[in-house]
This record gives structure tokens, C-alpha cells and sequence, in this order.
């Protein structure tokens, strides 16, 4: 099969402009890409640094932010996937949002006791605040979704129901217990977790997951929804660490390939 020679070209020319040192940039990629002009280099050389950093601000957006902090969660295997945007990032701005997001969730102390309460710490009020009507197994693809948010069969029964009102877990144990689920690396996104909840913000979800106490963030709406959106996978069997991918395999509901190749 013909191949477009930039799938050739691309690569080297990164090579150059990374591992080449900036004074000899210039006669390596004369060399390299004859055919070229050095103005047509240039514009090539330019023009291939924003196809990276396009997608890198989808793919790998904490690469944009020179924190050392960031660098740091790059690495850990377990982050790859919950490092990863709904969708692309557009700015330098955002993607300082989207790694503020991430690292507020890195400090988060996991290993706490998650056993819920005998009494209600306060009770779900649905007239203020919606219940959550996307799916909780089945993570969106992207910010866009259809009427009926890409629930189960399953999910479309509970969903006619209110799952109780008694919340039975503190702040504290619910932000616990986005750091585990989004710690699984065949679970969602914490994109796509925040997202789930419907109208959260990414600095408001980090402001919430950034705070301490058992108490601390429970007049939010979060608190509210973060427990609904637990509950409502226990109703459905799913232990905390399992993703959709392992539901949908054990009731024989294979997702569509769109969603199955974005978990």
C-alpha cells in the first residue's frame, strides 16, 4: 500500500527540532529533505510542531504545562488514562485547568475507611438538584450525547426510580472513591466521571475534590450527585473498581465500538 510520505517525514522532522541541538537544526534538515527549500522547511518545521501540539492537547494535555508535578503524574501508568480530556483541549489556559484537575485528585488520601454510615449525613434533595440521567456504566465519548445518554436496559429501569435519599458516605469517602475508580485503568476518565454528573465544571469539581473533611463541600451539589452516581452502580452489582467494559461482558451488552474504544 502507498504511504503518504509524512507518515516518513513527520517523525524525522521531530527528531531534528528534539534531539538535534539548534545550531546545527538548519544543515541536518537541508540535508535530510533536499528537496526542500530552507523556507519551505521552516514553514514545514512549523506547521508539524502545531499538528503536536493539537495532539497532544487531546491525547496528552498535562505534556503542555511545565510543572514538575505534572511530569511526575505523566509517569504513573495508572493517571494515563484519567489524564485524558473529554475532549481536546483548546488553550494553554485549559490545560492548566484539566491538570489542576488531576492534581487535586492525585492528593487525595484513598486509604480511608469507605464503610457507609448507619444514619444519613444529610438526605438527597431531588427537587434541587436533578438526579443524574447519563449513564454510570458507559462513559461518553465526547460532550455531545443523544436523548438517551447512552444507557443499559438496566439503567433505564433504575433511572425511573429514585435510588433513596439516606447519603450514607461523608466527603471525604466519596472523594476516596473517585481517586479508586479513577485509579482502575479500564474505568473512566475523571473527565468523563466529572462529566457524567452533568453541569460540573472543571474548576468547581476541583474545588470540591481539593477540599478536606468530612464535612467540607457537603452543602455542593457534587456531594449530592458523586453519591448518587455510586449508588446507583451498587444497585446495579458493580464493585467500585470495575469499569463498564467488565459489566457489559459479564450481562452480555456489548457497547457500541465507538464507546468500547474509548474506556
Amino acid at each position: 500500500a502507498c504511504v503518504p510520505n509524512n507518515y516518513f517525514r513527520d517523525p524525522i522532522m521531530d527528531y531534528i527540532n528534539e534531539r538535534v541541538p539548534p545550531n546545527q537544526q538548519q544543515h541536518v534538515a537541508s540535508n535530510v529533505f533536499s528537496d526542500l527549500s530552507d523556507e519551505q522547511i521552516a514553514e514545514y518545521s512549523a506547521v508539524n510542531e502545531q499538528n503536536n501540539e493539537a495532539r497532544r492537547r487531546g491525547t496528552d494535555p498535562l505534556s503542555l504545562i511545565h510543572d514538575p508535578e505534572c511530569d511526575a503524574i505523566r509517569m504513573q501508568r495508572p493517571y494515563q488514562m484519567t489524564a485524558v480530556p473529554l475532549n481536546p483541549i483548546r488553550d494553554s489556559k485549559e490545560a492548566q485547568t484539566f491538570a489542576n484537575q488531576i492534581k487535586a485528585l492525585k492528593h487525595i488520601d484513598a486509604n480511608i475507611d469507605l464503610t457507609p454510615s448507619r444514619k444519613a449525613y444529610i438526605q438527597r434533595d431531588y427537587s434541587r438538584i436533578e438526579p443524574i440521567m447519563r449513564s454510570v456504566v458507559r462513559p461518553l465519548c465526547n460532550n455531545t450525547y443523544t436523548v438517551i445518554n447512552n444507557l443499559l436496559p438496566e439503567e433505564e429501569t433504575l433511572h425511573r426510580f429514585r435510588v433513596g435519599t439516606k447519603i450514607d458516605r461523608d466527603c471525604d469517602q466519596l472523594r476516596a472513591m473517585i481517586k479508586i475508580f479513577a485509579d482502575d485503568p479500564y474505568c473512566w476518565s475523571l473527565d468523563r466521571f466529572r462529566v457524567a454528573l452533568k453541569g460540573i465544571l472543571r474548576p468547581e469539581f476541583t474545588a470540591w475534590l481539593k477540599q478536606r473533611g468530612p464535612t467540607a463541600g457537603q452543602a455542593n451539589k457534587i456531594y449530592q450527585l458523586v453519591w448518587e452516581f455510586f449508588r446507583k452502580r451498587e444497585l446495579l452489582g458493580l464493585e467500585l473498581v470495575k469499569s463498564g467494559v467488565e459489566y457489559e461482558n459479564e450481562h452480555g451488552n456489548a457497547g457500541s465500538g465507538d464507546n468500547a474504544s474509548n474506556r
